[in-house]
């Protein structure tokens, strides 16, 4: 689908596709792509078994900014962009297989605002490769969530699927009111500024980043020198993984290391790569 301006506003699913042997959904935009829903906004959903019926697949390229919008507030599953192989109608439950892709281009920015999710990727069965990627040339990635603003699970047998993605921008912002900015299972996910100083911001209600399993998640460019801003605590459990890469610079508020605060900053596997800065340390005065 070739379009200037895209609008969407809808009372269920924005935009939806299944894998049934087609190339799913694509758009190609010159202006700005807006998707409001009461649902899931983007929605990839691999429920067919048939190895020959491909991956459910969401492709949204747009020269302007791209706007995505989730108020469903009574499913705490529901998600602004959905990745899943698992769907519950009725009394009925569907699992499929072959995995789901959502790649989003936007080239001025790409704004998410869920009163759940921001994006969420569950498996619930093999052979479903859940992958994303989200992107910005000039603009930024904004994600704006009540729940976890990438919320990343594969709890089928050890692991045996690829869970996750990239999000790289000139600046990518991840805020949830309560709970994590990033949270992973068994997921893999990649956090990049595309830009010398730009910046990687993550603002979770007290845990801002948390991995378990066998998840890996990188903070920062491999090439060029980044800002990791984290309000939050870091928290890695089990095999899981957590690194800063070593052109990036940790950013962390003082309040999260004072001597007077129980909860620990930094737990398990969690690999600082290159700097670390502390903001709003207060200044002591000498006793005399």
């Amino acid at each position: 689908m070739n379009v200037g301006e895209l609008n969407i506003y809808t009372g269920s699913q924005g935009i939806m596709a299944q894998n049934y042997g087609h190339d799913g959904v694509n758009i190609e935009a010159s202006g700005d792509v807006n998707i409001n829903s009461r649902y899931q906004s983007v929605l990839a959903y691999c429920l067919n078994d048939d190895p020959k019926a491909g991956k459910a697949k969401v492709n949204i390229n747009a020269k302007g900014t791209v706007n995505i919008v989730s108020t469903h507030v009574e499913d705490l599953k529901s998600a602004a962009v959905s990745l899943t192989n698992k769907s519950r109608q009725g009394g009925n439950v569907y699992i499929g297989q072959n995995g789901s892709e959502v790649v989003i281009n936007g080239e001025q920015g790409i704004n998410i605002e869920s009163s759940n999710y921001g994006v969420n990727a569950f498996v619930a069965d093999k052979n479903a490769d859940l992958t994303f990627s989200l992107g910005s040339e000039n603009g930024n990635v904004v994600i704006n969530s009540t729940n976890d603003g990438i919320y990343l699970s594969d709890d089928y047998d050890n692991n045996k699927n690829n869970i996750g993605g990239s999000i790289i921008a000139n600046n990518v912002v991840i805020s949830s009111e309560t709970g994590a900015a990033v949270y992973s299972n068994n997921g893999n996910l990649t956090l990049a500024a595309n830009t010398v100083d730009g910046s990687v911001i993550l603002t979770g209600a007290d845990v801002a980043v948390e991995a378990k399993g066998n998840s890996k998640l990188t903070l920062g460019d491999a090439e060029k020198a980044n800002n990791v801003i984290i309000n939050g605590r870091i928290v890695a459990s089990n095999s899981a993984k957590i690194s800063t890469t070593e052109n990036a610079t940790l950013v962390v508020d003082a309040k999260y290391l004072a001597a007077d605060n129980k909860n620990i900053f930094i737990k398990g596997n969690v690999d600082v790569g290159g700097n670390f800065k502390k903001k709003n340390a207060k200044n002591r005065k000498k006793q005399k």
